[in-house]
């Protein structure tokens, strides 16, 4: 059986370590709750990351697929071009044929006029009288008015055609130019496109940074957590060893008060028995050792 000395050592043994086991505890669950914090955190920026990478995959299909159009419009912008080229040079050699065909005809006015000074110079032949020498006059100006009118139709006809070709030159000119427009508004979005991609991308480095922190966080607080539950568990056995101490020196204290209890009563036991020998009175307190003694 322990000294009271060593009773109360024990008790303050006792405590001391309940107070580091509750501290150990706190601490425990204050890293563990760290722990878990910083693997969300972890998780947290790897969805990020995993949800960023799909949108800069989308924004690229999509920016490829924009450049794609923006060179096929190129192409088609060209050919616009190019048939406008050969057409420029189609008309200049037509407009040089048309300025030729003026020198070489002499022409002056356009053909509506001449006709209609044909036609006035007829009707005027036809209603009106006139002396011999003025019907030779005017015949003979009719004569080189038709021939003037045939020339000029002549000239009439490439300027004709120079004029379909001047207005389907400008038709080219415009379609080339909605290309135009077109293939600037389509690599205008493909900019923009490309623009995302990089902001994402520099997002996408800076939750690695972040994913990565957190880990490295993650791992720190679960390597405390195991050296702190390490702890605990080294300070259980030390609880343990303590109460069964003190659990064995209660049952020495109990045992020993019982057999002193039972020493005591046998004792008053044969006190009880000499008393009922020699005829001797007995009390209340004799009456019920008697009764216990007998019935146990």
């Amino acid at each position: 059986m322990l000294k009271e000395s060593e009773r109360k050592g024990l008790f303050d043994e006792l405590k001391e370590h309940k107070d580091k086991i509750t501290e150990l505890r706190n601490s425990l669950n204050e890293t563990n709750n760290q722990k878990e914090s910083w693997f969300e955190k972890k998780t947290t920026a790897g969805k990020d990351i995993s949800n960023h990478i799909k949108k800069i995959k989308e924004l690229k299909i999509s920016r490829d697929k924009l450049s794609k159009q923006v060179r096929k419009l190129k192409l088609e912008r060209k050919k616009f071009n190019d048939i406008v080229s050969k057409k420029i040079i189609e008309i200049k050699d037509m407009n040089s044929k048309r300025q030729d065909a003026n020198q070489k005809y002499n022409i002056r006015g356009n053909p509506s006029k001449i006709k209609d000074d044909i036609d006035r110079l007829e009707s005027n032949f036809e209603t009106q009288v006139m002396s011999f020498e003025s019907e030779k006059k005017v015949m003979q100006k009719i004569k080189e008015l038709k021939k003037s009118l045939e020339e000029a139709q002549k000239v009439n006809k490439v300027w004709g055609q120079s004029h379909s070709l001047s207005k389907e030159i400008d038709g080219l000119k415009e379609k080339a130019e909605s290309v135009h427009k077109d293939i600037q508004n389509k690599a205008a979005e493909s900019q923009k496109k490309h623009e995302e991609m990089i902001e994402y991308s520099k997002s996408v480095d800076e939750l690695k940074d972040k994913e990565k922190n957190a880990y490295e966080k993650f791992i720190e607080y679960k390597k405390k957590f195991v050296e702190l539950n390490i702890k605990l568990k080294e300070e259980l056995p030390n609880i343990n060893n303590i109460k069964g101490k003190l659990d064995t020196d209660q049952k020495e204290v109990k045992n020993r008060k019982h057999e002193g209890e039972e020493k005591k009563l046998k004792q008053k036991s044969e006190e009880v028995q000499e008393k009922i020998r020699t005829r001797k009175k007995l009390t209340t307190e004799d009456l019920l050792i008697f009764q216990r003694t007998n019935k146990d």
